[in-house]
C-alpha cells in the first residue's frame, strides 16, 4: 500500500438539474487524457477516472479508483493522497453571474453530500492513522489561489470531520 498523508476534497462544479453520474466523471477524465487505473471499482465507469470516491447529491457514495493506486486529481499531490469528489458546486452555472457569492455555491452541493463526505473522510483518516489537519480542499493545494474548489468553508468542514473522527475512535475503544 502506498503512503497516504492527505485526503483532498473536490466538487464536480455542476448544477442542479444536471445529475452527474460516476460514468460521466470517467468519460470526462478519459477525454482529458488521464491515465487509466488498473480497474474502476464501480461497474461501467472508465478506469481513467481520477478520484477514489464520488458522492452524489443524495449522499450516495461510489468507490472509483482503488486506494492502492495514485489518483489523478491534484497536481503534485496524487502520489500520497486520496481524492473525494462531491457532486455539485454549481460554479459552471454561474460563471457569468459574478454577483453570486460562495455561500450560494455551498448551498448547491447539498447537505446529504457534505455529511457523507464527512463520514467517508473520517473513516479514511482513521484507516490511515491521520487527523483532520490532513484534510484539504483542492483549491488550498493549487498554485492558482483563485481556485476555491470545493466551494466549502474547509475550516468548518475539518471541524465536522474532527468531531466525527473523535466519536468513531472513541466507539472503537468502548
Amino acid at each position: 500500500m502506498r503512503k497516504i498523508d492527505k485526503v483532498i476534497i473536490h466538487c464536480s462544479d455542476t448544477w442542479r438539474g444536471f445529475p452527474l453520474l460516476p460514468q460521466h466523471l470517467g468519460q470526462w477524465h478519459k477525454e482529458r487524457g488521464f491515465a487509466p487505473a488498473g480497474k474502476c471499482l464501480t461497474e461501467g465507469v472508465d478506469p481513467a477516472v481520477g478520484y477514489h470516491f464520488y458522492i452524489n447529491r443524495d449522499g450516495i457514495e461510489s468507490p472509483l479508483r482503488p486506494l492502492e493506486e495514485a489518483g489523478i486529481h491534484c497536481k503534485g499531490h496524487n502520489h500520497n493522497s486520496i481524492g473525494i469528489c462531491m457532486e455539485g458546486g454549481g460554479l459552471y452555472e454561474a460563471k457569468h453571474k459574478l454577483q453570486r457569492n460562495l455561500k450560494e455555491y455551498r448551498e448547491k452541493i447539498g447537505i446529504k453530500t457534505i455529511y457523507q463526505t464527512v463520514i467517508r473522510t473520517a473513516f479514511l483518516l482513521d484507516q490511515f492513522g491521520l487527523d483532520s489537519s490532513n484534510v484539504f480542499g483542492h483549491g488550498e493545494l493549487q498554485l492558482n489561489k483563485k481556485d476555491t474548489c470545493p466551494y466549502l468553508d474547509m475550516n468548518a468542514f475539518r471541524v465536522m470531520v474532527k468531531v466525527f473522527l473523535e466519536n468513531l475512535r472513541r466507539s472503537k475503544n468502548d
